[in-house]
């Protein structure tokens, strides 16, 4: 699909992990509106991506775009209203856009100079030609060519709507040399010095940790448990029918117009004293295309692997988000550092079950991610879990 080849295309130029896109993905019991101003206003650059039929009409007979509740619409008002940079994208020939076809609110959208992406052979060129000019818009607007701090794309009568955001994800803390030994062997001195990826603010607080306790995902008194299930079919030998999981050497998220979620469950180890700070640590081994932005949802149900070593997907375990913000896309090759401090707390005060958590991706969107599970065979790179006191 040409989005998705957009998607891997700038990811390729812009940063590994710098990607982050949305799928009508707006949190449950929040009011969207404010939910994508705020996401906009950290933009630099909106990317409109405009399909063919992006004017055609809805099952009502009125185009999408007319309606003022719909929130891809207000996706782009929000973004002329705040004067963030927005660059037309026609897709696979689509038409121009015309004053006449649009609410008075985007007709501004007409004024903007558009370029054209199509999927055919000329696909390289066109994608080099719209990268030349977010670096050039990139270059005016903050000094910084190839490290774009917000990008967001709009997409229009492809598969509904998407946003996809480049945030300033790869700062400067991330040290090459404490990835290194991060990845030789995971210590609480690498993770401080920057060797593990994950949302700001959860590697900040991993620096300031003083007393701290590791326990691996091997340790008996875990009682550890981890799958991946996928909404499609099985993997296991033979094939088998749709929905089937399976639990082996490696977790998957992420998806193509289908999900892949992992699960994991773990028993409290016996803890020095109350943490002030928990955390899961998962290795991101390397894949073809681009990673994916994850969210983190405690599991609500007990589960178990009903038809074997696989989960199918009708046997998935009740769920709820822990946080409506999303969680950056890992870096291949890299620790990923995740905050259950909220979710601890709660098990050891017993307001909730522990029956582990779910991670999932924000889309379907061509992107994945392969954590290595608690059945690695190289032991130095299944999960860990942080406290630190």
């Amino acid at each position: 699909m040409i989005v998705g080849r957009i998607f891997e295309r700038l990811e390729d130029h812009f940063g590994k992990g710098s990607v982050f896109m949305d799928i009508e993905n707006i949190p449950a019991g929040m009011d969207f509106r404010q939910h994508i101003e705020k996401i906009l206003l950290e933009c630099d650059i909106v990317v409109a991506l405009i399909g063919p039929h992006w004017a055609s009409n809805d099952e009502r007979g009125q185009s999408r775009i007319l309606d003022p509740r719909d929130w891809v619409r207000i996706e782009l008002e929000t973004a002329l209203k705040n004067d963030v940079p927005i660059v037309p994208v026609l897709i696979d020939r689509a038409p121009p856009l015309k004053a006449e076809q649009l609410p008075e609110t985007l007709q501004p959208l007409v004024f903007r100079q558009a370029t054209d992406v199509a999927a055919g052979r000329d696909f390289h060129v066109h994608m080099a030609r719209l990268i030349g000019s977010m670096d050039t818009l990139l270059g005016r607007r903050s000094g910084r060519v190839k490290r774009a701090a917000a990008i967001a794309a709009v997409v229009l009568g492809i598969a509904g709507a998407a946003l996809y955001f480049f945030r300033d994800w790869l700062d400067s803390d991330s040290e090459p040399e404490a990835i290194r030994a991060c990845n030789v062997e995971l210590t609480i001195g690498c993770l401080k010095a920057g060797g593990a990826f994950g949302a700001p603010e959860v590697r900040a607080r991993i620096k300031s940790c003083g007393a701290t306790q590791m326990v691996a995902a091997d340790d008996s008194a875990l009682q550890w448990k981890d799958v991946w299930t996928t909404s499609i079919y099985s993997y296991a030998p033979g094939g088998g029918g749709p929905g089937g999981g399976l639990d082996n050497d490696e977790l998957r998220v992420g998806g193509w117009g289908d999900w892949y979620f992992s699960l994991i469950r773990f028993k409290l180890p016996l803890l020095r004293s109350r943490p002030k700070f928990s955390a899961i640590v998962l290795y991101a081994k390397d894949s073809e295309g681009a990673s994916v932005p994850l969210a983190l949802d405690r599991l609500i149900n007990a589960w178990d692997f009903p038809k074997g070593d696989r989960l199918w997907w009708k046997d998935r375990p009740g769920q709820r988000a822990v946080s409506t913000d999303f969680l950056p896309a890992p870096r291949k090759q890299q620790w990923y550092i995740i905050d259950l401090t909220e979710l601890i707390d709660e098990w050891l005060d017993q307001k909730s079950p522990n029956y582990g958590i779910q991670i999932r991706p924000v889309h379907d969107f061509g992107s994945f991610v392969f954590f290595v599970s608690s059945k690695g065979t190289d032991k130095s790179k299944i999960p860990q879990l942080v406290f630190c006191f």
